[in-house]
């Protein structure tokens, strides 16, 4: 499995990679990245740009959720997520995204 600072690196990368006005950016936690970004959030799956990784534990997940959001100022929810939300998902907002 990845480890915190993998799974950061592998988020911040692609963020980077795509717009790096970090302001526009979503970042959270998730037990069903896929559901939590395509469904709550109303990501396209096909044109948007969003990115998921495991962090093995919720702990885990949290800890690298907050770091980027201090680090680069993204947007986020407050502290969601259960016990078994151990996946970082960001996410590029749009005029159609929900955050």
């Amino acid at each position: 499995m990845a480890t915190p600072q993998e799974v950061y690196d592998f988020i911040v990368k692609y963020i980077n990679s795509v717009d790096t006005s970090y302001s526009k950016w979503y970042v959270g936690i998730a037990s069903d990245p896929e559901k939590k970004l395509f469904t709550e959030h109303n990501v396209s799956k096909e044109s948007g740009h969003w990115i998921f990784k495991d962090a093995e534990s919720e702990d885990l997940a949290r800890y690298v959720e907050k770091h980027i959001k201090n680090n680069y100022g993204t947007k986020g929810g407050k502290s969601g997520g259960d016990e078994t939300s151990t996946s970082v998902y960001a996410f590029l907002t749009t005029l159609s995204t929900k955050e």
